[in-house]
């Protein structure tokens, strides 16, 4: 019998496993849901809607014909969703104003019984610091946007960039701090829904590296033969 994983909210839930050992070219995973088959997929999940809130479900999955796995899964309590273009934040859903302040408000404000809501719309926004056990609904045509512009992923955090510790920009999302000697600092953080979020992209990077240029333009010059072994003038 194989093991089942899943992630519910209270009208979804995602379930995922590992491949079949005896995968076949077009094997099909039948996903019955309280003794109802509700769908086949060839893909190692399977996503649930339409779920009712704080209920109790048996899984169980077939595939080629012979019991694969199951599970029960029990759907999370519905939160009350808390808007935020509406009162005390009005958040701007154009995409031509910076509403990082409003969205980091919604956010600290954001508690354990709400869900944080983005309506449809463009929200453009620099660096945010998430909590623990926050949820985070885009609803379809949400995008949240990350600015191109550095100084809105500042100040600098420690961080990791390819493997090494320093001082970093902020990413567009923060989850918790950088410290060796605790735990996790934030944890149960949920983003879901059939919106996008999309970071800063090419433009931020080269902005990034015009900058990093200059601070290092001493370094640079010093060590040119360095420069020149690296793969491309950006690499160093």
């Amino acid at each position: 019998m194989n093991q089942l994983f899943s992630c519910c909210t209270a009208h979804d839930a995602v379930i995922y496993w590992e491949k079949a050992a005896d995968t076949v070219p077009g094997g099909q995973y039948e996903i019955f849901l309280n003794e109802k088959e509700c769908l086949k997929t060839s893909q190692t999940f399977a996503a649930l809607d339409s779920l009712d809130p704080d209920t109790e479900y048996r899984v169980f999955i077939l595939y080629q014909g012979q019991l694969f796995g199951q599970s029960i899964i029990h759907t999370e309590r519905a939160r009350r969703p808390l808007d935020v273009t509406a009162s005390p934040f009005f958040a701007c859903s154009t995409g031509d104003v910076l509403c990082t302040d409003a969205l980091q408000a919604a956010i600290d404000a954001c508690g354990p019984d709400e869900e944080l809501y983005f309506p449809a719309g463009t929200y453009l926004t620099g660096a945010l610091t998430l909590h623990s056990n926050l949820w985070i609904y885009l609803d379809e045509g949400a995008l949240l946007q990350g600015t191109a512009e550095t100084a809105d992923y500042l100040p600098r955090i420690p961080s990791r960039f390819e493997g090494t510790e320093l001082l970093c920009y902020q990413s567009l999302l923060n989850l918790g701090t950088l410290d060796h000697t605790a735990p996790p600092t934030t944890e149960n953080v949920l983003l879901y829904g059939k919106g996008t979020i999309s970071g800063g992209g090419a433009p931020l990077a080269q902005k990034i590296i015009k900058e990093e240029r200059q601070n290092l333009q001493t370094f640079l010059e010093e060590n040119s033969q360095l420069v020149a072994a690296c793969e491309n003038e950006n690499t160093i």
